[in-house]
């Protein structure tokens, strides 16, 4: 309340001083005061509003084309985990240093609860990453559990990408 009253007492001379000039001058104010608030409107509303409108139309494509290659990994992922497991006779006990082999050396490679196993690969083309992971299902019964692939800053014509990833044996039912 006490903020009003001081409002008050600041624009009571500057409202003598309005109302003492003449209706020419007061309707020029006015005009002046409203395209000055148009300007600022535009300045600090419309603007900024079509800038960010044009950066996201930019980045629409990029995206509708990551939304398709996750939907084509999707896919690829249920038919790897679909296919079904060709088992050995007698099928080795399954470790690391046997993942290390599917995977390459530059897999880091760990044990992880329930007989699954957390593998990480800082850089692997695409492709062979595909390969290696139908390698792993077909020779070991694994199947994704999770998966996360970040293509790398600089993967060039070889799509690289960085991966860390959950497999588990498959269970005898094959799901």
């Amino acid at each position: 309340m006490n903020a009003t009253v001081a409002l008050r007492r600041a624009s009571g001379p500057l409202q003598q001083r309005w109302r003492a000039l003449p209706a020419s001058q007061q309707r020029l104010g006015l005009i002046a005061g409203g395209l000055m608030v148009l300007l600022l409107g535009y300045a600090f509303v419309w603007l900024p509003v079509m800038r960010e409108h044009n950066r996201l139309q930019t980045r629409l494509p990029q995206l509708q084309a990551q939304l398709e290659r996750m939907q084509s990994q999707a896919e690829e992922l249920k038919r790897i985990n679909s296919s079904p497991v060709i088992a050995p006779a007698s099928r080795p006990v399954l470790d690391t240093a046997a993942l290390q082999a599917t995977f390459g050396a530059a897999a880091k490679i760990s044990a992880a609860p329930d007989r699954a196993f957390r593998v990480s690969i800082a850089r692997i083309p695409y492709a062979q990453l595909w390969d290696r992971l139908g390698d792993a299902a077909a020779r070991h019964g694994l199947q994704v559990k999770a998966l996360s692939l970040k293509p790398t800053a600089d993967a060039g014509a070889a799509h690289e990408v960085t991966v860390e990833m959950l497999l588990a044996e498959r269970s005898a039912r094959g799901n």
